[in-house]
Protein backbone atom coordinates (compact mmCIF):
# COMPACT_ATOMS: atom_id res chain seq x y z
CA UNK A 1 0.00 0.00 0.00
CA UNK A 2 1.81 3.48 -1.14
CA UNK A 3 1.36 6.10 1.57
CA UNK A 4 0.31 9.59 -0.11
CA UNK A 5 0.91 13.27 1.64
CA UNK A 6 -1.72 15.32 -0.60
CA UNK A 7 -4.47 14.91 -2.35
CA UNK A 8 -5.46 17.56 -4.69
CA UNK A 9 -8.48 16.46 -6.24
CA UNK A 10 -11.05 13.88 -6.27
CA UNK A 11 -13.74 13.49 -9.28
CA UNK A 12 -16.65 10.87 -10.03
CA UNK A 13 -16.97 9.51 -13.62
CA UNK A 14 -20.26 7.85 -14.81
CA UNK A 15 -19.86 5.04 -17.29
CA UNK A 16 -20.37 6.97 -20.37
CA UNK A 17 -17.59 9.73 -18.95
CA UNK A 18 -19.83 12.55 -17.48
CA UNK A 19 -18.37 13.58 -14.51
CA UNK A 20 -20.81 14.00 -11.59
CA UNK A 21 -18.68 15.65 -8.84
CA UNK A 22 -15.12 17.02 -7.76
CA UNK A 23 -14.19 18.88 -4.96
CA UNK A 24 -10.14 19.69 -4.07
CA UNK A 25 -9.15 19.21 -0.71
CA UNK A 26 -5.91 17.90 1.22
CA UNK A 27 -4.93 15.13 3.16
CA UNK A 28 -2.76 13.71 5.98
CA UNK A 29 -0.44 10.94 5.46
CA UNK A 30 -2.53 8.15 5.19
CA UNK A 31 -3.22 5.15 2.88
CA UNK A 32 -4.69 5.72 -0.37
CA UNK A 33 -7.39 3.80 0.82
CA UNK A 34 -8.45 5.97 3.53
CA UNK A 35 -8.48 9.72 2.51
CA UNK A 36 -9.47 11.67 5.62
CA UNK A 37 -9.18 15.23 5.42
CA UNK A 38 -12.73 15.49 3.90
CA UNK A 39 -15.46 17.95 5.48
CA UNK A 40 -18.81 18.28 4.62
CA UNK A 41 -20.54 15.23 2.41
CA UNK A 42 -23.17 15.68 -0.48
CA UNK A 43 -24.98 12.79 -2.02
CA UNK A 44 -23.97 12.79 -6.16
CA UNK A 45 -26.40 11.75 -8.40
CA UNK A 46 -25.49 10.67 -11.91
CA UNK A 47 -27.12 8.85 -15.21
CA UNK A 48 -25.05 5.82 -15.21
CA UNK A 49 -25.04 2.31 -13.65
CA UNK A 50 -21.29 1.67 -12.50
CA UNK A 51 -18.55 4.52 -11.83
CA UNK A 52 -14.86 4.57 -11.85
CA UNK A 53 -12.80 6.43 -9.84
CA UNK A 54 -10.09 9.20 -11.27
CA UNK A 55 -7.94 10.06 -8.61
CA UNK A 56 -4.88 12.32 -8.80
CA UNK A 57 -2.33 12.81 -5.87
CA UNK A 58 0.48 15.70 -5.86
CA UNK A 59 3.08 14.24 -3.74
CA UNK A 60 4.92 16.84 -1.24
CA UNK A 61 8.88 15.31 -2.58
CA UNK A 62 7.64 15.84 -5.77
CA UNK A 63 6.36 18.80 -8.06
CA UNK A 64 5.06 16.40 -10.96
CA UNK A 65 0.99 14.80 -10.50
CA UNK A 66 0.05 10.92 -10.81
CA UNK A 67 -2.89 9.14 -11.38
CA UNK A 68 -3.31 6.34 -8.92
CA UNK A 69 -6.90 3.41 -8.82
CA UNK A 70 -7.10 3.19 -4.78
CA UNK A 71 -8.61 -0.37 -3.38
CA UNK A 72 -11.54 0.96 -2.18
CA UNK A 73 -12.13 1.98 -6.17
CA UNK A 74 -11.96 -1.25 -7.03
CA UNK A 75 -15.48 -2.38 -6.68
CA UNK A 76 -18.13 -1.64 -8.99
CA UNK A 77 -20.69 0.15 -7.21
CA UNK A 78 -23.89 1.97 -8.18
CA UNK A 79 -23.93 5.67 -9.03
CA UNK A 80 -25.79 6.77 -6.13
CA UNK A 81 -23.87 5.11 -3.54
CA UNK A 82 -20.84 7.95 -4.53
CA UNK A 83 -20.30 10.29 -2.52
CA UNK A 84 -18.70 13.94 -2.98
CA UNK A 85 -16.66 15.30 -0.27
CA UNK A 86 -15.96 19.85 0.34
CA UNK A 87 -12.32 20.47 1.83
CA UNK A 88 -11.69 22.77 4.17
CA UNK A 89 -10.67 24.85 1.79
CA UNK A 90 -14.31 25.31 0.11
CA UNK A 91 -15.32 25.67 4.24
CA UNK A 92 -13.52 28.62 3.94
CA UNK A 93 -14.67 29.69 1.14
CA UNK A 94 -18.02 29.66 2.73
CA UNK A 95 -16.88 31.16 5.65
CA UNK A 96 -15.88 34.04 3.18
CA UNK A 97 -19.77 34.40 1.66
CA UNK A 98 -21.09 33.94 5.09
CA UNK A 99 -19.48 36.87 6.02
CA UNK A 100 -20.72 38.78 3.36
CA UNK A 101 -24.38 37.84 4.31
CA UNK A 102 -23.35 38.85 7.62
CA UNK A 103 -22.28 41.89 6.90
CA UNK A 104 -25.54 43.24 4.97
CA UNK A 105 -27.80 41.84 8.51
CA UNK A 106 -25.69 44.23 10.10
CA UNK A 107 -26.24 46.77 7.99
CA UNK A 108 -30.55 46.05 8.27
CA UNK A 109 -29.74 46.17 12.24
CA UNK A 110 -29.05 49.67 12.11
CA UNK A 111 -31.74 51.83 13.75
CA UNK A 112 -32.65 55.70 15.17
CA UNK A 113 -33.35 54.39 18.41
CA UNK A 114 -29.71 52.40 18.39
CA UNK A 115 -27.38 53.67 21.08
CA UNK A 116 -23.99 54.76 20.72
CA UNK A 117 -22.37 51.21 22.39
CA UNK A 118 -24.63 49.02 19.74
CA UNK A 119 -23.43 51.12 16.96
CA UNK A 120 -19.69 50.45 17.98
CA UNK A 121 -20.70 46.82 18.26
CA UNK A 122 -22.36 46.48 14.78
CA UNK A 123 -18.76 48.23 13.21
CA UNK A 124 -16.98 45.46 15.00
CA UNK A 125 -18.84 43.08 13.45
CA UNK A 126 -17.95 44.84 10.33
CA UNK A 127 -14.65 45.35 10.58
CA UNK A 128 -14.75 41.33 11.45
CA UNK A 129 -16.43 40.13 8.20
CA UNK A 130 -14.00 42.47 6.45
CA UNK A 131 -11.19 40.15 7.76
CA UNK A 132 -13.02 36.95 6.82
CA UNK A 133 -14.52 37.97 3.19
CA UNK A 134 -10.85 37.48 1.57
CA UNK A 135 -11.16 34.07 1.95
CA UNK A 136 -13.37 33.89 -1.19
CA UNK A 137 -10.13 34.33 -2.96
CA UNK A 138 -9.67 30.50 -2.29
CA UNK A 139 -12.00 30.06 -4.72
CA UNK A 140 -10.01 31.12 -7.64
CA UNK A 141 -6.41 30.54 -6.04
CA UNK A 142 -4.70 27.72 -7.89
CA UNK A 143 -4.03 24.93 -5.90
CA UNK A 144 -0.27 24.96 -6.48
CA UNK A 145 -0.65 28.61 -5.02
CA UNK A 146 -2.12 28.26 -1.80
CA UNK A 147 0.75 27.65 0.10
CA UNK A 148 1.86 31.23 -0.60
CA UNK A 149 -1.78 32.83 0.40
CA UNK A 150 -2.55 30.98 2.80
CA UNK A 151 -0.09 32.69 5.82
CA UNK A 152 -1.78 36.15 4.92
CA UNK A 153 -5.11 34.70 5.06
CA UNK A 154 -4.92 32.46 8.26
CA UNK A 155 -3.79 36.03 9.56
CA UNK A 156 -6.87 37.75 7.86
CA UNK A 157 -8.69 34.80 10.08
CA UNK A 158 -7.27 35.24 13.08
CA UNK A 159 -7.74 39.21 13.08
CA UNK A 160 -11.74 38.78 12.32
CA UNK A 161 -12.01 36.00 14.79
CA UNK A 162 -10.70 38.75 17.52
CA UNK A 163 -12.38 41.31 16.16
CA UNK A 164 -15.55 39.25 15.87
CA UNK A 165 -15.21 37.96 19.75
CA UNK A 166 -14.02 41.50 20.97
CA UNK A 167 -17.60 42.53 19.36
CA UNK A 168 -19.84 38.94 21.24
CA UNK A 169 -18.05 40.87 24.14
CA UNK A 170 -19.34 43.97 23.78
CA UNK A 171 -22.71 43.00 23.27
CA UNK A 172 -22.81 40.93 26.54
CA UNK A 173 -21.02 42.37 28.56
CA UNK A 174 -18.92 45.60 29.73
CA UNK A 175 -17.17 47.40 27.01
CA UNK A 176 -13.15 47.57 26.46
CA UNK A 177 -11.00 49.96 25.95
CA UNK A 178 -10.73 50.57 22.34
CA UNK A 179 -6.83 51.44 21.94
CA UNK A 180 -5.60 48.58 23.52
CA UNK A 181 -8.16 46.18 22.12
CA UNK A 182 -6.98 47.24 18.47
CA UNK A 183 -3.46 47.08 19.08
CA UNK A 184 -3.82 43.39 20.98
CA UNK A 185 -6.06 42.47 17.35
CA UNK A 186 -3.90 43.30 14.94
CA UNK A 187 -1.14 42.16 16.88
CA UNK A 188 -2.92 38.74 16.53
CA UNK A 189 -3.24 38.76 12.86
CA UNK A 190 0.81 39.71 12.17
CA UNK A 191 1.79 37.54 14.89
CA UNK A 192 -0.16 34.60 12.98
CA UNK A 193 1.44 35.61 9.64
CA UNK A 194 4.68 35.32 10.98
CA UNK A 195 4.38 32.09 12.85
CA UNK A 196 3.23 30.07 9.34
CA UNK A 197 7.59 31.14 9.08
CA UNK A 198 9.01 31.02 12.18
CA UNK A 199 7.37 27.81 13.33
CA UNK A 200 7.41 23.99 12.71
CA UNK A 201 3.94 23.07 10.82
CA UNK A 202 2.92 21.16 14.10
CA UNK A 203 3.37 24.28 16.57
CA UNK A 204 1.89 26.40 13.63
CA UNK A 205 -1.30 24.37 13.60
CA UNK A 206 -1.38 23.90 17.56
CA UNK A 207 -1.01 27.49 17.56
CA UNK A 208 -3.89 28.47 15.20
CA UNK A 209 -6.59 25.63 16.72
CA UNK A 210 -5.36 27.20 20.25
CA UNK A 211 -6.19 30.71 18.99
CA UNK A 212 -9.82 29.59 17.85
CA UNK A 213 -10.44 27.71 21.04
CA UNK A 214 -9.00 30.52 23.30
CA UNK A 215 -11.26 32.87 21.54
CA UNK A 216 -14.53 30.66 21.72
CA UNK A 217 -13.48 29.56 25.70
CA UNK A 218 -12.75 32.93 26.82
CA UNK A 219 -16.44 34.24 25.08
CA UNK A 220 -18.01 31.48 26.91
CA UNK A 221 -16.87 31.92 30.40
CA UNK A 222 -17.37 35.61 30.56
CA UNK A 223 -20.61 35.29 28.79
CA UNK A 224 -21.38 32.48 31.57
CA UNK A 225 -20.24 35.39 34.41
CA UNK A 226 -22.04 38.48 32.92
CA UNK A 227 -25.58 36.40 33.11
CA UNK A 228 -24.66 35.04 36.57
CA UNK A 229 -23.62 38.21 38.21
CA UNK A 230 -26.68 40.18 37.20
CA UNK A 231 -28.18 42.05 39.57
CA UNK A 232 -31.27 43.25 37.63
CA UNK A 233 -33.02 40.36 37.53
CA UNK A 234 -32.52 36.89 38.20
CA UNK A 235 -29.36 35.47 36.80
CA UNK A 236 -30.79 33.52 34.05
CA UNK A 237 -30.37 34.02 30.23
CA UNK A 238 -32.67 35.24 27.57
CA UNK A 239 -33.38 32.96 24.34
CA UNK A 240 -30.88 34.50 22.83
CA UNK A 241 -28.57 34.78 24.94
CA UNK A 242 -29.01 30.65 25.55
CA UNK A 243 -28.73 30.28 21.56
CA UNK A 244 -25.35 32.22 22.05
CA UNK A 245 -24.18 30.04 24.91
CA UNK A 246 -25.08 26.80 22.99
CA UNK A 247 -23.28 28.35 20.13
CA UNK A 248 -20.28 29.39 21.87
CA UNK A 249 -19.66 26.17 23.25
CA UNK A 250 -20.58 24.27 20.45
CA UNK A 251 -17.64 26.18 18.85
CA UNK A 252 -15.13 25.82 21.40
CA UNK A 253 -15.49 22.40 22.02
CA UNK A 254 -14.55 21.50 18.87
CA UNK A 255 -11.75 23.35 18.44
CA UNK A 256 -10.38 22.85 22.36
CA UNK A 257 -10.67 18.71 21.46
CA UNK A 258 -8.76 19.50 18.14
CA UNK A 259 -6.28 21.29 20.17
CA UNK A 260 -5.76 17.99 22.29
CA UNK A 261 -5.78 15.97 19.75
CA UNK A 262 -3.00 17.91 17.75
CA UNK A 263 -1.31 17.95 21.33
CA UNK A 264 -1.07 14.00 21.54
CA UNK A 265 -0.58 13.02 17.99
CA UNK A 266 1.94 13.30 15.24
CA UNK A 267 1.61 13.71 11.66
CA UNK A 268 4.47 13.54 9.19
CA UNK A 269 2.27 15.98 6.90
CA UNK A 270 0.45 18.74 8.49
CA UNK A 271 -2.07 20.53 5.80
CA UNK A 272 -1.72 24.17 4.64
CA UNK A 273 -5.03 25.41 6.04
CA UNK A 274 -3.30 24.47 9.16
CA UNK A 275 -6.35 22.25 10.82
CA UNK A 276 -4.83 18.97 12.00
CA UNK A 277 -7.80 17.18 13.44
CA UNK A 278 -9.01 13.74 14.09
CA UNK A 279 -11.37 12.01 11.62
CA UNK A 280 -14.55 12.09 12.51
CA UNK A 281 -13.92 15.99 14.07
CA UNK A 282 -13.02 17.37 10.82
CA UNK A 283 -16.42 17.50 9.21
CA UNK A 284 -17.91 19.26 12.42
CA UNK A 285 -14.82 21.56 12.42
CA UNK A 286 -15.15 22.25 8.53
CA UNK A 287 -19.35 22.94 9.57
CA UNK A 288 -18.28 25.59 12.01
CA UNK A 289 -15.77 27.45 9.80
CA UNK A 290 -18.47 27.49 6.55
CA UNK A 291 -21.42 28.81 9.38
CA UNK A 292 -20.15 30.93 12.07
CA UNK A 293 -20.11 34.02 10.38
CA UNK A 294 -23.96 33.90 9.82
CA UNK A 295 -24.81 31.80 13.02
CA UNK A 296 -22.63 35.29 14.89
CA UNK A 297 -24.47 37.57 12.74
CA UNK A 298 -27.91 35.78 13.21
CA UNK A 299 -27.66 35.70 16.98
CA UNK A 300 -26.04 38.83 17.14
CA UNK A 301 -29.22 40.38 15.30
CA UNK A 302 -31.57 38.08 18.24
CA UNK A 303 -29.43 39.43 20.87
CA UNK A 304 -29.88 43.69 19.61
CA UNK A 305 -33.60 42.91 18.51
CA UNK A 306 -34.54 41.62 21.86
CA UNK A 307 -32.54 44.58 23.53
CA UNK A 308 -33.95 47.34 21.15
CA UNK A 309 -37.49 45.76 21.75
CA UNK A 310 -36.75 45.94 25.63
CA UNK A 311 -35.70 49.92 25.31
CA UNK A 312 -38.84 50.76 23.86
CA UNK A 313 -40.65 48.83 26.11
CA UNK A 314 -38.86 51.12 28.83
CA UNK A 315 -39.05 54.18 27.37
CA UNK A 316 -42.68 53.48 27.65
CA UNK A 317 -42.80 52.87 30.89
CA UNK A 318 -40.40 55.39 32.39
CA UNK A 319 -40.91 59.11 32.52
CA UNK A 320 -39.15 61.37 29.97
CA UNK A 321 -38.25 64.13 32.79
CA UNK A 322 -37.10 62.05 35.87
CA UNK A 323 -35.98 59.13 34.20
CA UNK A 324 -38.17 56.86 37.04
CA UNK A 325 -40.79 55.04 36.36
CA UNK A 326 -44.03 56.56 34.68
CA UNK A 327 -47.81 55.80 35.91
CA UNK A 328 -47.59 53.27 33.80
CA UNK A 329 -44.49 51.55 34.92
CA UNK A 330 -45.79 51.53 38.19
CA UNK A 331 -49.26 50.09 37.07
CA UNK A 332 -47.41 47.44 35.55
CA UNK A 333 -44.39 46.74 37.74
CA UNK A 334 -45.75 47.00 40.91
CA UNK A 335 -48.13 44.61 41.07
CA UNK A 336 -45.64 41.98 40.05
CA UNK A 337 -42.66 43.21 42.63
CA UNK A 338 -45.25 43.41 45.53
CA UNK A 339 -46.74 39.87 44.75
CA UNK A 340 -43.19 38.72 44.42
CA UNK A 341 -42.16 39.86 48.08
CA UNK A 342 -45.35 38.70 49.67
CA UNK A 343 -44.35 35.38 48.41
CA UNK A 344 -41.17 35.99 49.75
CA UNK A 345 -43.04 36.48 53.36
CA UNK A 346 -41.98 40.31 53.27
CA UNK A 347 -44.20 43.27 53.02
CA UNK A 348 -44.10 45.84 50.83
CA UNK A 349 -44.14 49.61 52.03
CA UNK A 350 -45.88 52.42 49.21
CA UNK A 351 -44.15 55.79 50.21
CA UNK A 352 -45.73 58.73 48.47
CA UNK A 353 -43.93 61.61 48.21
CA UNK A 354 -45.24 65.31 47.09
CA UNK A 355 -43.26 68.24 46.82
CA UNK A 356 -44.32 71.18 48.91
CA UNK A 357 -45.32 74.38 47.86
CA UNK A 358 -44.43 73.52 44.09
CA UNK A 359 -47.04 75.56 42.44
CA UNK A 360 -45.27 78.41 43.84
CA UNK A 361 -41.66 77.52 42.43
CA UNK A 362 -43.37 76.67 39.15
CA UNK A 363 -45.35 80.50 39.13
CA UNK A 364 -42.13 82.34 41.21
CA UNK A 365 -39.46 80.83 39.23
CA UNK A 366 -40.59 79.40 35.85
CA UNK A 367 -41.52 75.95 34.35
CA UNK A 368 -38.13 75.16 33.77
CA UNK A 369 -36.99 75.21 37.40
CA UNK A 370 -39.64 73.49 38.29
CA UNK A 371 -38.71 70.71 36.20
CA UNK A 372 -35.14 70.90 37.51
CA UNK A 373 -36.80 70.43 41.16
CA UNK A 374 -38.37 67.51 39.54
CA UNK A 375 -35.44 65.75 38.66
CA UNK A 376 -33.35 66.78 41.49
CA UNK A 377 -36.11 64.81 43.85
CA UNK A 378 -36.47 61.96 41.50
CA UNK A 379 -32.79 61.67 41.63
CA UNK A 380 -32.77 62.22 45.75
CA UNK A 381 -35.52 59.15 45.61
CA UNK A 382 -33.34 56.90 43.83
CA UNK A 383 -29.78 57.51 45.31
CA UNK A 384 -31.05 57.16 48.87
CA UNK A 385 -33.52 53.93 48.68
CA UNK A 386 -32.81 50.41 47.74
CA UNK A 387 -31.82 49.15 44.90
CA UNK A 388 -34.99 46.72 44.83
CA UNK A 389 -36.99 49.56 45.00
CA UNK A 390 -39.12 50.41 42.45
CA UNK A 391 -39.57 54.07 41.95
CA UNK A 392 -42.57 55.84 40.05
CA UNK A 393 -43.95 59.57 39.44
CA UNK A 394 -47.27 59.10 39.88
CA UNK A 395 -48.76 62.81 38.41
CA UNK A 396 -47.65 66.39 38.59
CA UNK A 397 -44.80 66.64 41.73
CA UNK A 398 -45.89 63.57 43.59
CA UNK A 399 -43.40 60.67 43.40
CA UNK A 400 -44.36 56.58 45.05
CA UNK A 401 -41.69 54.95 45.95
CA UNK A 402 -42.44 50.86 46.67
CA UNK A 403 -39.99 49.68 49.84
CA UNK A 404 -39.81 45.81 50.13
CA UNK A 405 -39.46 45.63 54.18
CA UNK A 406 -39.31 43.05 56.29
CA UNK A 407 -40.57 45.63 59.49
CA UNK A 408 -42.89 48.16 58.66
CA UNK A 409 -40.86 50.52 60.85
CA UNK A 410 -38.09 50.06 58.32
CA UNK A 411 -40.24 52.24 56.04
CA UNK A 412 -40.69 55.16 58.37
CA UNK A 413 -36.93 55.74 58.83
CA UNK A 414 -36.03 55.33 54.78
CA UNK A 415 -38.96 57.78 54.02
CA UNK A 416 -37.55 60.15 57.10
CA UNK A 417 -33.74 59.74 55.21
CA UNK A 418 -35.19 61.05 51.93
CA UNK A 419 -37.25 64.17 54.16
CA UNK A 420 -34.14 64.72 55.09
CA UNK A 421 -31.87 64.35 51.79
CA UNK A 422 -34.64 66.68 49.86
CA UNK A 423 -34.23 69.82 52.49
CA UNK A 424 -30.68 69.23 52.44
CA UNK A 425 -30.12 69.50 48.66
CA UNK A 426 -31.10 72.95 48.01
CA UNK A 427 -31.99 73.42 44.20
CA UNK A 428 -29.33 75.51 42.34
CA UNK A 429 -31.11 78.75 40.53
CA UNK A 430 -29.13 80.59 38.57
CA UNK A 431 -29.76 84.03 40.92
CA UNK A 432 -30.46 82.23 44.15
CA UNK A 433 -30.80 78.32 45.90
CA UNK A 434 -34.60 77.43 46.58
CA UNK A 435 -35.12 75.15 49.14
CA UNK A 436 -36.91 72.26 48.70
CA UNK A 437 -39.27 70.39 50.99
CA UNK A 438 -41.25 66.96 50.52
CA UNK A 439 -44.38 65.36 52.72
CA UNK A 440 -44.43 61.90 52.35
CA UNK A 441 -47.14 59.08 53.13
CA UNK A 442 -46.56 55.86 53.77
CA UNK A 443 -49.06 52.43 53.89
CA UNK A 444 -48.26 49.17 53.77
CA UNK A 445 -48.90 46.94 51.32
CA UNK A 446 -49.74 43.47 53.22
CA UNK A 447 -50.93 40.51 51.26
CA UNK A 448 -55.24 41.05 52.12
CA UNK A 449 -55.06 44.26 50.90
CA UNK A 450 -52.58 44.84 47.89
CA UNK A 451 -51.11 47.33 45.93
CA UNK A 452 -54.59 49.67 45.07
CA UNK A 453 -55.55 49.83 48.32
CA UNK A 454 -52.05 50.46 49.69
CA UNK A 455 -51.85 53.63 47.11
CA UNK A 456 -55.05 55.06 48.36
CA UNK A 457 -54.13 54.90 51.86
CA UNK A 458 -50.80 56.43 51.48
CA UNK A 459 -51.92 59.29 49.46
CA UNK A 460 -54.50 59.71 52.65
CA UNK A 461 -51.48 59.85 54.92
CA UNK A 462 -49.80 62.24 52.50
CA UNK A 463 -52.75 64.77 52.20
CA UNK A 464 -52.56 64.05 56.17
CA UNK A 465 -48.57 65.48 56.41
CA UNK A 466 -49.96 68.36 53.87
CA UNK A 467 -52.52 69.55 56.71
CA UNK A 468 -50.12 69.21 59.64
CA UNK A 469 -47.52 71.68 58.15
CA UNK A 470 -45.66 70.24 55.24
CA UNK A 471 -41.92 68.70 55.33
CA UNK A 472 -42.89 65.84 57.28
CA UNK A 473 -43.78 61.51 57.19
CA UNK A 474 -47.22 60.39 58.22
CA UNK A 475 -47.79 56.66 58.45
CA UNK A 476 -49.94 53.85 60.20
CA UNK A 477 -47.82 52.11 62.90
CA UNK A 478 -48.35 48.92 61.07
CA UNK A 479 -52.33 48.27 59.67
CA UNK A 480 -55.06 50.59 58.65
CA UNK A 481 -56.46 50.37 61.79
CA UNK A 482 -54.09 52.03 64.29
CA UNK A 483 -53.85 55.81 64.60
CA UNK A 484 -50.84 57.80 62.78
CA UNK A 485 -47.69 58.70 63.66
CA UNK A 486 -46.22 61.71 62.66
CA UNK A 487 -42.70 62.25 62.30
Amino acid sequence: MRSIAVLTSRAFLCERGEQVGRADHELSTKNVDKPVDWAVKCRAVCPGDQFETLVTYRPVSAPHQFTVSPIWAETPATCSEVETVVSVYYAYVLCGFTSVLGTGLTFLLSHPQMDFRMEKVLRLYRLGFAFLIPLLSLAVIPIEKRALIMPILLGSVATGAACLGWALRELIAEPLANKPMLVATFTLGLAMVGAKWALSPRAYSLVLIGVYAAIGLLLLMDHAWTVRSRRDRPATASRSEQVLIITLTAYTGIFVTGWLHGLTHESAVYPEHGLYLPDWLLPGAATVIAIFPLLVAVTAFAVINERLVKRLENMMLTDALTGVYSRRGLNELGPLLVSEHHRQGHAVAVLMVDIDHFKRINDTHGHAVGDLALKQVGAVLREHLRADALVARYGGEEFTALLPVQQPSEAVQAAERLRVAISETPLAEQTAQIQLTASIGIAIAWPRTGLDDALVESDAYLYQAKHMGRNRVVASRETVDLEPISV
